[in-house]
Formats: structure tokens, C-alpha cells, sequence
């Protein structure tokens, strides 16, 4: 409260008071001078400040005729509200106190009226509310009392409650009780100065907890990553932070959906305070998304002991690893039988994930005018006396000959390479070997451009006399698919006596699927032990945004690109410009050598396929309330959201706290959790456009109860998108099969995935408290952080600050215990340095 001194309206004793003032002081000026001439000869003169404080007496005395009035403005009592907002999540059950008391036990202490007395006069000055938040706010003035058993801390949710409740009222403050882990904010340094808290009334944190320091160990995150690298195509991340642990030893295993143990590591920690990065690598998933465990844990004590420490919620993380979606189907295009297809057939015949079909040239088209034979027939003569085929039905001699490999059926590719969208998009990509462009038509080229762009296929060029400029691509549409210039050539071809050796580049050797080997030095020895290749394609500059991963190298040591990548629209473009990789599989040598022409090709071909999009593909996401459906199984919510934003799945996903949809405040606070999942299906036509007017039913398997199927509503933000928002309310892992047919109800395709509900790991992602959190809520609202000691105080001195709905508070200065004090004190004084100097 800014208190200042008024006096009475009445001006009458002004002159009095004036006239009185002056008499005092030539009263107390004579005396003092008479004083001092009687007693010059015997005693020492009376100090200046005795005069001084007896003026003063006599001064407030003589002031006190006007009335004066101590004045100021508090709150109006009962007119503004005040709101204890109360963290009731299972992280308030830590036990960091000296004493032994949870964060819970102290939270219910401070608002309980019989221990905390300072709350009586609260509730005479304000309205106090009491709200309990965890999954969602609830008001606890009904009767509720705190359980600290939520397994959420959604602390943005209950703060946009309250915004809308007390929207419109006088609000004094939201003194808010937590340890500041709330799960449903995002912390992060580049969003603190995007935060926008304005429209809340001033929120006064109460930091509880952190008062010892407890031992800890915590799976932060979880991340998978899909690669091509034949060994270990998936490879789960952990992170995982250690608290009060130096010097001991932890245990970070790999369980699998039996409860088995397939991987384990054994890390020592050094520091108080650190965390560890842990790499499990396995094989393929399967039919089906796998879940897996990643379990951390303190080994034992000396005595055999479990090691205490202040929870065990937070060391087990579960993360889902995507089904294998092969076989991949691969279209290979020869323009004349070779070495190269018998090495590159033999790699992936028993490969599952890989489907090679192939569509190789065994013959040239008979030049023009030289169609008809000597007997008059125009059937190509390769052909002749082999079957009692009849001349009409024969390949004629002005078509090339092509043989078919590995067709799904007869009529696949009968009719040479596809002119159809449809039946090129039934591939995810598209390797050329030694074939030049003129074996295409406009629309052919045109058509396998469609394929990597729009599609988002894969297009790999090997080399060859009649691939790259030799071939004569530089004049085509395809040109710059490709990741190399071809107009300008970096090189010339090889002459076919000097070989030329391979070497990875430092990109290259960063990229697992073209490595063979573990180590960077195995890496080296593998490319110093391959042979020379005498078969390589003069190429230009790699264009702009490409990566060169492999070069070859001349015995004058200049370097070529031999393998280069590059992203074009939706797919992928490559170009190998070595047209004589058999060579390197006739050096195989003794019992230990490796098969590293056929895991080359199988890796290559997996990266190629690897990221091509399906027709129907299962996409999970934060989900944002819309409207609920009905029927839903029991113990579950599912609603269908209104609108959602775009995105594709990432080879990455990583297992940590969600980001959602919903309602959110500004910066900060972003995408606070609700619990629910978004469900989203993008559905494709044969020829890759989004498809509207089709049915998707979506199946989830929750970890327990019966399966629930539910028909997808089609998205208004996204064509070809159906979505259906999900709330699980089990921990556990959930299952997610969409099926999708088109609007004649012929089945398009399916997608299965999966996600893990786990509160109570995110609820502990770290058990101390987040003052830098509180602390930015406090800044950002004009509220105060506090500690549990500070609040008695804060709360009597909260009536006078600065709230919405004030009276003037008006009280006489004789009323003020200050002022009496402040003349016995004068006289005393005065009367002290007399006695000091003898006189009376």
C-alpha cells in the first residue's frame, strides 16, 4: 500500500497551529540560552541536539491540533479474488525434505488453516478458491481433498482454465504449489522470449522440494532410427541421466515384448551430475511394430542391497519400432545382358525385404528399312525355328527384344517398360544400367520423372557406354534428376587399361549403408584390398545440394565422383558412374572373405526403398479435443478432431514427452498434453494422388480389453487424410491397424503402427524441482517466486500491494504506535545528553 499523510478539510487551526509552532520555538530558544549563561562558569553548555529533539516533541505535538491522517488504498476485503492453484501429481510424493516430508505433505501443511494461521486473514481480506490440478483442474472447495496420485502435471491446461473461469473478475493472484515439472510445457531457451503471459493475473510460485540432494537415474529419452545397414538396420538411442551416482555402477538393458533381455551395457559414472548415451542395435522389426524396453538400473550395494534411490518410476522407457514394410519392389532395366545383373539377382534372392524384377534387352531394334527378312517375314529372325509360333504373334524385328524377370505375372511389363502411372508407381525404384535414352519415349521420360517426383521414388543410373552423356541423358527430362551436371564432363571415360581405384568420401563414411565395415580404418583396408575398375562413366560437376559418398581415384591420383546422391521433389536421385562392379566379386579369395558385392547391393537397395511412401500410411500425433464419437470401448475416449496440421512420419521417432494440438499459451507453453493421439491415415490412388471418397476403418488393440474398430473421418485441412483422436487411459502399449478401400470398396492397402502410453516416465523425467520454469511464469506475469518460509509474509503483506478492487483506508496519526514511540524517544533522548553533560 503507498501510504501518505493527509490532514483534516477544515483549515481554522492552521493559524493557531502556525502561531503555536513559532511561540514553542522562541520559547524553547530562550530557555536554552538562559540555561546556558547560568551555568557557563560551573557546567558545559547544553548540546545543539538536545534543543533539536526537544523541538521535535514539541513540533508534532503542536501539528497533531490538524487532524493529521495517515491515508492509503489495500484491498477491498472479500471483493478480489485469490487462487491456490495445487500441483496433486504423483511427482508431489518425493520425499526431499530434511525431515522426511513429500512435497505433497508440505503443499497440504501451508493450506491447512489450523497450521497455517496467516490463511484466516486471507480468507477475510480475499475469496480464496482452492484448485487441484493433474491430468485436468478440478476445484477442491467442494470437499475433495489432495491424493497426489495423477500421473500428469498439466499445469498449461489449468492455467487456461483459469483464464477462462476468472475471465471478467477481480483476480488478486494465483499463488501456485508445485515442484514445477509439469508435463505438458516445453522448456526450451529460444521460446523464453516468445512467451506471452499478459492476460493472467500475477502468479506467485511457491518452489517445493530440492532441499536434498537425492540419488537418481532416469531414461530421459528414447529414439529409434531405421537405416540400410544390413547388420543392424534399426538402432535404439537412450539417453539416460544420472543424479547423485558418481563413482557407481549402472545397468541399461534392451527388453523385447517376451520380457527377455537381448541387450545389455554396463556404463561406470563419473560426475554428480551426468548423463549417458546408450546405442542398442537390432534386426529388422517384422510384420508387426515390436516394442521394446529400455530398463536402467543402479547395481546392487555391497551387502546385496538395492541402491535407494528417490523413485523408480522413471527407469523404463518403451519405444515402438515400425514394421518392415518389403518386400520392396525394384524395377532393373538392362540394355544388354551383363555381369552385373547375375551379382545383383544373386544379393537379394533371399532377401525378404527386396523384390528385384527385371527388364532386360537382349536385342536391339533392326535398324529402319531393314524390317522385312529375305523370305518377306518381319519377325525378328532371333527367334526363328525356335517355336512353331506363328510370324504375326512373334517380336517384330523393328522392336527390341526384352526378357522378363521375376513379374508378379504374365501381364506385368508385357509390354515392355510401363507407360502407365499405375504400373510404374507399383515400384519404389527404378535402376537404368547401360541404356541409353533413346529407349525411351517423351512420355516414358516424362513419366519416370513423375516417379521420383511426385511419387517419391527412387532413381539409381549405374555406368555404363550408355548411361550418363554417352548415352545422350543430357538432352532429356530426366537430365536433372539426376545429381550430376552431364553437359560438362568432369572427366574423360576410362580407357579400359588403367584401372581406377574406389575411396568413400567423408560423407561417405558417415552414411551406414555405404559402409561394410564397423571402423573407419576396417573401412579403408576393405577399399584398399578391392580391385580396379576399368568401367567408369564420364560425368559432370555434382550439382548443387548433391553429396558426393564415393569418388574413384586414377594412378595420377586425380579423383572422380563415382556415387552421388541427392533429393529431387519427393524422391531420391542417384548416379553410380562404375559400370564394372562384378570385377570386385572375382577377388574373393579363402574361407573369411566377406560377401561385400552382394551386401553392397542389398544396402543400396534397401536405401532406395527406404523412405518411398506407401499408398496407405498410419501417422501418429499429439491429438487436439474435438468432438467425441460414440460407441468408444470402455475406460477409453475417442474423439474426431476438426482440424490437424500435415506432416510425414520420419525415419526417427523418438519417445519422449508429446506436442500436441491443443489449447496452448503463447511461446513457452506449447502444445500442452491432453493424453490423446491423433490417428491419421493418408490414403493414396494407384497413381500417388490423395484419395477422397474412400472408407478407412482403424482397429487399436489397447494392452488390455478388446480390440476396438472405429470408421476414420475424412480431414478437412488435408485431402487424401482420414483422422480419429484416441484417448488411452491404460499405461501400456497400443496397437494401431487402418485399413482403406477405395469408394468402389476394393481394398487399397494397409498400415499397422504403435505408440506406448507411459505417464509415470514422463511425470519423472527429472525429480528436481523447475525453478527456472517458475521463476519465468513469476517474471512474465508480474508475480513473485517464493519459497514455503516466504509465504506467511507474502500473504499479510498481499492486501496492500497492487491488486484490481481497492478502498481508502484512512486512519488518525495519534492512533500510530510509531509516533508515540517517536516522542518518548525524543524526550528520552534529550533528556539523556543533559544528564550526560551534568545538567538538569
Amino acid at each position: 500500500m503507498n501510504a501518505y499523510l493527509t490532514f483534516d478539510d477544515s483549515l481554522a487551526w492552521l493559524a493557531v497551529t502556525a502561531g503555536l509552532l513559532l511561540l514553542c520555538a522562541l520559547v524553547l530558544g530562550r530557555a536554552y540560552r538562559r540555561k546556558r549563561a547560568a551555568d557557563e562558569a560551573a557546567h558545559p553548555a547544553p548540546p545543539r541536539s538536545a534543543l533539536a529533539l526537544k523541538a521535535i516533541v514539541f513540533a508534532f505535538l503542536v501539528l497533531c491540533l490538524l487532524d493529521p491522517l495517515w491515508s492509503g488504498m489495500r484491498a477491498t476485503p472479500g471483493a478480489n479474488r485469490l487462487v491456490f492453484l495445487v500441483d496433486d501429481s504423483r511427482s508431489m510424493t518425493i520425499a526431499d525434505e530434511a525431515n522426511g516430508d513429500t512435497r505433497g505433505d508440505v503443499a497440504a501443511r501451508l493450506l491447512d488453516h489450523q497450521r497455517s494461521p496467516w490463511l484466516v486473514e486471507l480468507d477475510r481480506q480475499f475469496d480464496v478458491r482452492t484448485d487441484a490440478f493433474g491430468s485436468r483442474p478440478r476445484s477442491l472447495d467442494g470437499g475433495d481433498s489432495l491424493a497426489f496420485a495423477e500421473d500428469q502435471s498439466n499445469l498449461a491446461k489449468a492455467l487456461a482454465s483459469l483464464r477462462t473461469r476468472l475471465a471478467g473478475s477481480p483476480v488478486a493472484g494465483i499463488v501456485l504449489l508445485t515442484d514445477g515439472n509439469a508435463t505438458d510445457l516445453a522448456i526450451d531457451a529460444a521460446t523464453l522470449a516468445a512467451l506471452d503471459l499478459s492476460d493472467l493475473p500475477p502468479i506467485h510460485p511457491v518452489a517445493l522440494g530440492g532441499r536434498a540432494s537425492l540419488p537418481d537415474l532416469a531414461v530421459r529419452h528414447v529414439g529409434v532410427t531405421r537405416s540400410a545397414f544390413e547388420d543392424a538396420p534399426v538402432t535404439i538411442r537412450a539417453e539416460v541421466a544420472a543424479r547423485g551416482l558418481a563413482g557407481r555402477n549402472i545397468n541399461v538393458e534392451l527388453v523385447d515384448e517376451s520380457n527377455t533381455v537381448t541387450r545389455s551395457e554396463t556404463r561406470t559414472i563419473d560426475g554428480e551430475r551426468e548423463t549417458v548415451a546408450i546405442e542398442f542395435r537390432i534386426g529388422h522389426a517384422g510384420d508387426r511394430p515390436r516394442f521394446h524396453r529400455v530398463r536402467a538400473s543402479v547395481q546392487l550395494m555391497e551387502n546385496g542391497e538395492p541402491f535407494a534411490e528417490a523413485t523408480l518410476a522413471n527407469n523404463v522407457r518403451t519405444v515402438v519400432v515400425e514394421r518392415t514394410k518389403g518386400p520392396h519392389r525394384i524395377l532393373y532395366l538392362a540394355g544388354r545382358p551383363n555381369w552385373e545383373f547375375k551379382f545383383l539377382n544373386r544379393a537379394v534372392a533371399e532377401d525378404d525385404e527386396l523384390d528385384l524384377v527385371a527388364l532386360v534387352r537382349i536385342a536391339r531394334q533392326a535398324p529402319k528399312l531393314q524390317w522385312r527378312g529375305r523370305d518377306g517375314g518381319s519377325g525378328n529372325r532371333l527367334f526363328r525355328n525356335f517355336d512353331d509360333t506363328p510370324e504375326s504373334e512373334r517380336e517384330r524385328a523393328d522392336e527390341p527384344v526384352l526378357v522378363r524377370l521375376n513379374t508378379r505375372d504374365a501381364n506385368e511389363l508385357a509390354q515392355g517398360f510401363p507407360t502407365e502411372a499405375e504400373e510404374l508407381f507399383a515400384f519404389d525404384a527404378v535402376i537404368l544400367d547401360d541404356l541409353e535414352a533413346s529407349f525411351f519415349s517423351y512420355d516414358q521420360l516424362a513419366l519416370l520423372r513423375r516417379f521420383v517426383a511426385e511419387r517419391g521414388g527412387s532413381l539409381l543410373m549405374l555406368g555404363g557406354p550408355q548411361t550418363f552423356t554417352g548415352g545422350g541423358w543430357d538432352r532429356t527430362a530426366l537430365a536433372e534428376v539426376l545429381p550430376v551436371n552431364l553437359g560438362r564432363r568432369e572427366s574423360s571415360e576410362s580407357s579400359g587399361i588403367e584401372p581406377q581405384r574406389l575411396a568413400l568420401t567423408r560423407e561417405g563414411l558417415l552414411q551406414p549403408w555405404v559402409r561394410l565395415r564397423a571402423t573407419a580404418d576396417e573401412e579403408r583396408t576393405r577399399l584398399a584390398e578391392m580391385p580396379g575398375f576399368r568401367v567408369v562413366s564420364a560425368i559432370g560437376a555434382v550439382r548443387p545440394g548433391a553429396t558426393a559418398l564415393a569418388e574413384t581415384v586414377d594412378e595420377a591420383g586425380r579423383r572422380f565422383s563415382a556415387l552421388v546422391v541427392h533429393r529431387y521433389g519427393h524422391g531420391r536421385g542417384a548416379a553410380l558412374t562404375l559400370g564394372d562392379l562384378w570385377r570386385w566379386q572375382l577377388r574373393r579369395e579363402g574361407e573369411n572373405d566377406h560377401d561385400d558385392l552382394g551386401r553392397m547391393w542389398r544396402q543400396t537397395l534397401r536405401w532406395l526403398a527406404a523412405d518411398v511412401p506407401e499408398r496407405v500410411r498410419v501417422e501418429l500425433a499429439d491429438g487436439a479435443v474435438g468432438r467425441t464419437a460414440s460407441p468408444s470401448a470402455p475406460g477409453s475416449d475417442v474423439r474426431f478432431g476438426d482440424s490437424f496440421g500435415t506432416g510425414a512420419r520420419e525415419p526417427s521417432v523418438e519417445a519422449s514427452r508429446p506436442g500436441g494440438h491443443g489449447d496452448s499459451l503463447a511461446g513457452r507453453i506449447a502444445n500442452p498434453s491432453y493424453g490423446s493421439v491423433s490417428i491419421r491415415v493418408h490414403v493414396r490412388d494407384a497413381e500417388h494422388r490423395p484419395l477422397d471418397g474412400g472408407t478407412v476403418r482403424v482397429t487399436i488393440e489397447p494392452p488390455s480389453g478388446e480390440p476396438l474398430e472405429l470408421l476414420a473421418e475424412p480431414s478437412l485441412a488435408r485431402p487424401g487424410m482420414y483422422e480419429i483422436e484416441y484417448v488411452p487411459r491404460v499405461a501400456g502399449a497400443y496397437r494401431v491397424r487402418a485399413v482403406a478401400n477405395d469408394g468402389d470398396g476394393e481394398e487399397i492397402g494397409a498400415d499397422e503402427s504403435g505408440w506406448a502410453r507411459e505417464p509415470d516416465a514422463t511425470e519423472f523425467a527429472r525429480i528436481e524441482p523447475d525453478r527456472e520454469l517458475l521463476r519465468e511464469l513469476a517474471k512474465r506475469t508480474g508475480g513473485r517466486l517464493l519459497s514455503p518460509e516466504e509465504l506467511p509474509a507474502f500473504a499479510r503483506g498481499l492486501p496492500m500491494t497492487d491488486v484490481p478492487v481497492t478502498e481508502r483506508v484512512a486512519t488518525p496519526l495519534w492512533h500510530r504506535s510509531w509516533l508515540f514511540l517517536l516522542v518518548l524517544g525524543c524526550l528520552a533522548g534529550e533528556w539523556g545528553l543533559r544528564r550526560r553533560r551534568g545538567l538538569r
